[in-house]
């Protein structure tokens, strides 16, 4: 950065009762009341677009609806020095789903899970807000479980009345929709929604709603009243919700859907019904205060001037007076980037679907036994899509695969193979999964260990276990023994590594056949930070005298972290989450 203080334009849409604008006007406060930088404000729309200029920077808080009508291929060659601007949709790792990735010079992309090799993208934190007047909350008899939002899709205000049925005998839910400019202009939905959330409480569960648009400081205290904020979305589509922000604010506890639109928040907090309503109310607390820490407007603040220190600026600002920026032109908005946004967005809703039977030519399953069909139907269920997986100890691309029909239906995951041929073979043939040459280390300051390999014929078999090899080299199966072909030295990753550095927020769906040592990773586990839906575990085992029997303890351990055997096939156990599954089953029995 040179030496010189920089001067900024915030570029902002029209002033709305819109989420958009409501980041727009809590980034621009954060990044406000930096040594390195002085910072304006301006607002836009199409009939008041002049642009001053003479700044180093511009900053956008471009967005598909509120600046659909803006030209944004123009920007570059009107405005001098740097162009910059807000990403507040985003999927996992891809920040271009309403924007497109060449119209500016940098992407600052509001979700701290991002992970992507492009060096004009940069993640940030969320910016919260503080303000020096919060409501001091006053421990209440009756719980209060507050939530709030615009009236749009898959907000799951029906998933937060039921659980509330279902916990809790007495309790006041506390529901704010109010009117949004962008969306429900009539009014209808909001007021449909409040119907229904009063219709579907139990008695002795009170639901008060209002429709109120509240300032940040407002909505902070109100969530400051709550004994617990509760966000159950179930929608499927883009972006990191805002709502979680100014609950996370007010500092009480807080409890989340498992969904893409929460991925940031996952990382701190085990979402529901993994983790129930009450014991979110007894644990979830400091969590929030550790997200406060991390995403406070001074660390955000930091990461925008690091930002800026990746751009030239001599000389930027010395052109000085204003532009108009341009509309963008009829016949160019039909053939625009962001028309082919809209036309993926309609397909949005199908992408990771498990229903709708099998196509012609693909088969019905790919597992040994047919794991993966009742997993599938289990987690269609569910209602859980864009499904990720974890299969340790992966070995061939499509033969006995527990993961393969799902990479079939168009979704992904992680594969670990410490052979190094079987690797070769799944990065070939499934090229959207990312695959790990490791192998699953059981203690935390082994980093290597051997490997014992068989024949291509039987590499199935090939395993860590020292034990469990010389019992296919000494006793085999069905008279016919296996002789291993050579031992190598694999470097070892820790399961939670794997999770923590692979996924932004825990897989759906864990397969684990790793000859022997299948317990012994499930021991280092962090089952407290991560809860998969379904867990598929070899149980099968041999005696010396080539007899089999079912492993127990295997059993025994996904009982005590809260999983229950939900169908065993002859070789393999399925394990689900037992609040998961008892959440289902309670919607199922309770279906209005």
């Amino acid at each position: 950065m040179s030496a010189k203080k920089l001067s900024g334009l915030f570029i902002n849409c029209a002033e709305a009762q819109c989420s958009i604008y409501e980041s727009g006007k809590m980034t621009f406060q954060c990044l406000s009341d930096s040594q390195k930088y002085r910072l304006d404000y301006i607002e836009i729309n199409p009939d008041k677009r002049i642009v001053p200029t003479g700044y180093d920077f511009y900053f956008f808080n471009y967005h598909m609806v509120t600046m659909d009508w803006l030209d944004t291929k123009s920007i570059k060659k009107l405005l001098p020095g740097l162009k910059m601007t807000v990403v507040l949709e985003v999927s996992p790792n891809n920040p271009f789903v309403y924007c497109s990735p060449d119209d500016f010079d940098a992407y600052c992309v509001l979700d701290p899970t991002l992970n992507i090799d492009r060096e004009n993208v940069f993640s940030f934190p969320r910016p919260l807000e503080t303000f020096d007047e919060q409501a001091v909350y006053e421990p209440k008899e009756i719980p209060v479980i507050g939530s709030f939002g615009f009236a749009t899709s898959g907000k799951g205000f029906d998933h937060l009345i039921d659980a509330v049925n279902k916990e809790f005998d007495r309790a006041v839910v506390r529901i704010n929709i109010p009117y949004a400019t962008y969306a429900d202009e009539s009014r209808d939905c909001a007021k449909q929604l409040a119907e229904m959330c009063r219709s579907r409480a139990k008695e002795g569960i009170e639901v008060q709603v209002t429709h109120d648009y509240m300032t940040k400081p407002e909505l902070i205290k109100w969530c400051g009243e709550n004994t617990i904020n509760c966000f159950l979305y179930d929608r499927n589509m883009p972006g990191l919700a805002a709502t979680t922000d100014q609950a996370i604010s007010s500092g009480r506890p807080l409890s989340i859907s498992k969904n893409n639109t929460f991925r940031h928040v996952q990382k701190y907090i085990k979402p529901f019904p993994y983790q129930t309503l009450r014991s979110a109310i007894e644990n979830t607390q400091k969590d929030v205060k550790e997200i406060q820490t991390e995403w406070s407007a001074e660390k955000f603040r930091e990461r925008f001037e690091k930002t800026l220190d990746n751009f030239h600026f001599e000389g930027a600002s010395e052109k000085t007076g204003e532009i108009e920026l341009p509309l963008k032109e009829k016949e160019e908005k039909k053939r625009s980037f962001l028309s082919k946004v809209k036309s993926k967005l309609r397909r949005l809703g199908k992408i990771g679907e498990l229903s709708g039977g099998n196509k012609k030519g693909k088969k019905d399953s790919y597992s040994q036994f047919g794991e993966d069909v009742i997993i599938a139907r289990l987690l269609d269920d569910l209602a859980i899509v864009n499904i990720s997986y974890l299969d340790i100890g992966a070995n061939n691309p499509k033969f006995i695969s527990n993961t393969y029909l799902f990479y079939e239906r168009g979704l992904s995951g992680v594969l670990v193979e410490p052979n190094a041929f079987l690797c070769e073979k799944l990065r070939a043939e499934r090229p959207r999964d990312t695959v790990l040459n490791v192998g699953i280390g059981t203690e935390e300051n082994i980093k290597e260990a051997d490997f014992y390999m068989f024949p291509a014929a039987a590499d199935g078999l090939s395993t860590f276990s020292a034990e469990e090899a010389k019992h296919w080299e000494t006793v085999g199966m069905n008279g016919e023994k296996f002789k291993v072909e050579r031992v190598l030295k694999m470097p070892l990753l820790n399961v939670n590594e794997v999770l923590a550095n692979y996924f932004t927020e825990c897989p759906d769906f864990v397969s684990i056949d790793v000859e022997g040592w299948d317990l012994k990773i499930l021991e280092t586990f962090d089952f407290e930070r991560y809860s998969p839906a379904i867990f598929c575990v070899e149980t099968l085992a041999y005696k010396a005298d080539g007899s089999t029997y079912r492993l127990e303890n295997i059993n025994k351990f996904f009982e005590s972290k809260g999983y229950f055997s939900f169908e065993e096939t002859y070789a393999n156990n399925i394990f689900v989450n037992k609040n998961l599954y008892d959440f289902y089953l309670y919607q199922k029995e309770n279906k209005t």
